[in-house]
């Protein structure tokens, strides 16, 4: 008897429990399934926020040494040496750029084979990527020291701007080596999603170069040379920390420390469509200083003003990039297509409100940020009107980037060649009609500007929109 009570006493409370839960929480809550996606939504965007935030400190601290060096060059130098850093910073930057396909198809594949489970494969691949970037940087260098003036001699008509860059690039050719050994321990490191390691060794290169650049520039007055001394060894001791920890990763996964030659084809073999697209996109911006070299030395070292805090801004929407790349690559590699794409969607609500603020904080410090790195009031001048111009154009611009993840995620790599060669092809009769009619004043560097964000980088988001719009890049990623 008293059983059948219990029985009963239970059986009523699970009524009530079930009355509760269909009068409150299912009211509160009526499309569970909405609900559901709400939670999982911001789950997602949270965990793409927090990997992006060491990326983002990670990337800030590049652009920040920049700025620094160019405030130093500027004030205590003089503009012809701030010109000539500006060239001499575009070059090393355009050879490094070229060769992110180390870091960026290294993060894919290695995330691409821990959501499969294979942690060996993810190690051999990180390895194989390290070595790649010693054999590139060597020979990026060594093309450095021996051609340094024909390099600078392309970028600039100032026979002055010429010298000073020349001077920078010798000295900050090791720089080169640093730099590609750092992306390729980056796509490791962040497929095994250890996104603070990265972040902490790009902020110690960035302290010791801020100090090299007081002693020999400041101290030992070096001038442009030791500037570019600095930038040279501080980034070539962060490369060598990063290569020594990926080497410990591979060990402790149990694979090979040893050089496989065989292995290297594979990452060569899977970078050439991205190369392609690479040097595409790098030829783009290189055209676009050119043409902002032959205006004058003020309006050049306006423009490295401006491309200073464009870096500076721009690593801001590149920092979603790489959660995006490391997410989407595991998912595809567990064949989860759906929690792909939901993770895209939602990479992309966070790119678009970035780029709002990003927005709002380029036109706040148009007027005020240009005294930073100069004195002459006419850089400063000019430097406002780029800023200005760039508060426009960080819509596109975020969304072309977060789709470049995605792309590079799903193997999509021969549609980013395409589009940056049909963008390219837009852009190249636009920069060779303007470039001599664009005028050394505010209304010229707005027309600069606009002839690659507008172009280029328009064409470029117009395109990626189609391959997002129609899924072809999951179709891509289902065959690979």
């Amino acid at each position: 008897m008293a059983k059948r009570v219990k029985t009963e006493e239970e059986q009523a409370a699970k009524q009530v429990k079930k009355l509760f839960r269909k009068t409150f929480l299912e009211e509160k809550h009526p499309d569970k399934e909405k609900h559901a996606q709400n939670l999982s939504r911001r789950k997602i965007s949270i965990a793409i926020i927090l990997a992006a935030l060491p990326v983002l400190i990670q990337n800030a601290s590049g652009p920040l040494y920049v700025m620094f060096d160019s405030a130093v060059v500027g004030h205590f130098l003089g503009t012809e040496q701030l010109a000539g850093l500006n060239v001499g910073g575009s070059v090393v930057n355009a050879i490094c750029g070229i060769c992110v396909f180390i870091s960026y198809l290294t993060n894919a594949q290695v995330s691409k084979a821990m959501g499969a489970g294979n942690r060996k494969g993810a190690a051999e691949y990180g390895r194989n990527g390290a070595y790649l970037a010693i054999i590139l940087g060597l020979f990026f260098v060594a093309v450095m020291l021996v051609w340094t003036e024909n390099i600078a001699d392309f970028f600039s008509d100032d026979p002055k701007v010429i010298h000073y860059a020349s001077l920078y690039l010798k000295a900050a050719s090791p720089a080169i080596l640093g730099i590609l050994l750092t992306m390729a321990s980056n796509g490791l490191l962040r497929g095994f999603k250890m996104f603070k390691i990265p972040m902490y060794i790009a902020l110690a290169g960035g302290v010791l170069n801020v100090f090299l650049n007081i002693l020999f520039v400041l101290i030992l007055k070096m001038g442009i040379f030791g500037s570019g001394l600095a930038t040279g060894i501080a980034m070539l001791s962060a490369g060598i920390v990063c290569f020594i920890i990926v080497m410990i990763k591979v060990h402790r996964e149990n694979v090979s420390r040893k050089i496989d030659f065989k292995g290297l084809l594979e990452p060569l073999v899977d970078s050439i469509p991205f190369l392609i697209r690479t040097l595409v996109l790098w030829f783009a911006i290189l055209m676009m200083t050119k043409s902002v070299a032959g205006v004058g030395a003020n309006f050049e070292a306006a423009y490295q003003v401006i491309n200073s805090l464009w870096a500076f801004e721009e690593i801001a929407i590149e920092a979603i990039e790489i959660p995006v790349q490391t997410f989407i690559a595991e998912q595809l590699g567990a064949k989860n297509i759906e929690k792909a794409k939901f993770i895209l969607r939602c990479a992309l609500r966070i790119g678009f409100v970035l780029a709002g603020i990003l927005s709002l904080f380029s036109l706040v410090i148009s007027p005020i940020a240009p005294f930073v790195f100069t004195s002459d009031p006419t850089v400063s001048s000019l430097a406002t009107w780029g800023l200005v111009w760039n508060a426009f154009i960080f819509f596109h611009a975020s969304f072309a980037f977060v789709m470049d993840g995605a792309f590079v995620a799903a193997e999509d790599t021969k549609f980013m060649a395409w589009m940056c060669v049909v963008s390219a092809l837009i852009y190249l009769p636009f920069n060779i009609v303007l470039s001599p009619l664009i005028p050394n004043s505010g209304p010229g560097m707005f027309l600069a500007l606009a002839s690659y964000d507008v172009v280029f980088l328009g064409a470029r988001a117009l395109l990626a929109l189609w391959r997002y719009r129609k899924d072809r890049w999951l179709k891509v990623a289902l065959k690979a």
